[in-house]
């Protein structure tokens, strides 16, 4: 029985009493496995998470994202995707990049960074690596929290993560300019930031490679405490970035940003 097919079916259905207990029903009969999805790549994926399950219900997890990642990068391009989860904005950029193109996927979770190797294999993606670290704004070690499978695209170096758990794994930390000129990258076409309100320390990170970026998507929690967002504005308008949404209209802090996602485009 497609188990996919019928669970995209049920998430359709008129609510109804059990309706959702209908649903998890489903959800829970589906299996780990190579799902294709609508971008022209493949995917192995564990619906047990729910990101993953999301990937094979709707193709993506944040759609207009998706387009404007889409519309932003060309043949040849140089991508960073900080925060890489198993790999979909990885494989995405590689897509859209092509054989001449550079991407590096960075995730601290070493599970998930299997996972996207796994993926970028079953693709062949030469030209997509992933790094296994965080990125911040000093060089150092860090203890990280083993997340529940249910869950692994929220780990966080600011506080408890969401669903942490008691076992403890050890990463690198590592400065964003570092890492750059260990792969030799000068221009980078677009910069991705998904680390769960960490997103100053990465900049921060950057040094004088942030003048050599020209587009930054990266994502604010409603969460994320006042003081922090205004640093994170404050210091990409300084280095002449234009803030926008990602559906392409002006930022105004007074409204919610689709899908938390806030668009830095270079002036110019």
């Amino acid at each position: 029985m497609n188990f996919d097919g019928l669970y995209r079916a049920s998430r359709k259905i008129k609510y109804f009493r059990g309706r959702d207990r209908l649903i998890s029903l489903i959800a829970s009969q589906m299996r780990p496995g190579v799902r294709e999805l609508p971008f022209g790549f493949s995917m192995h994926l564990n619906p047990k998470e729910w990101a993953q399950l999301t990937l094979i219900e709707e193709g993506c997890t944040e759609p207009i994202t998706t387009q404007l990642f889409e519309s932003l990068i060309t043949k040849g391009d140089t991508i960073i995707d900080v925060g890489a989860h198993v790999g979909f904005y990885s494989l995405l950029a590689g897509k859209q990049a092509g054989g001449t193109g550079t991407v590096i996927g960075i995730e601290p979770q070493p599970a998930n960074c299997a996972q996207a190797l796994n993926n970028i294999q079953i693709n062949k993606m030469e030209t997509v690596s992933i790094v296994c670290a965080a990125i911040g704004r000093q060089e150092e070690w860090v203890d990280l929290k083993l997340q529940a499978s249910s869950d692994t695209s929220r780990l966080s170096l600011v506080g408890d993560g969401v669903n942490d758990l008691n076992t403890t794994f050890h990463v690198p930390v590592c400065r964003l300019d570092t890492l750059a000129r260990r792969h030799q990258i000068g221009r980078i076409k677009l910069l991705k930031i998904d680390v769960e309100e960490f997103e100053f320390e990465v900049l921060e990170g950057c040094g004088e490679l942030l003048s050599k970026i020209e587009n930054i998507i990266l994502e604010l929690l409603p969460v994320t405490p006042n003081h922090r967002k205004q640093k994170i504005l404050d210091l990409l308008v300084s280095n002449d970035f234009e803030l926008k949404q990602v559906n392409g209209l002006p930022f105004s802090s007074e409204q919610p940003l689709p899908e938390h996602n806030l668009w830095a485009k270079r002036r110019g």
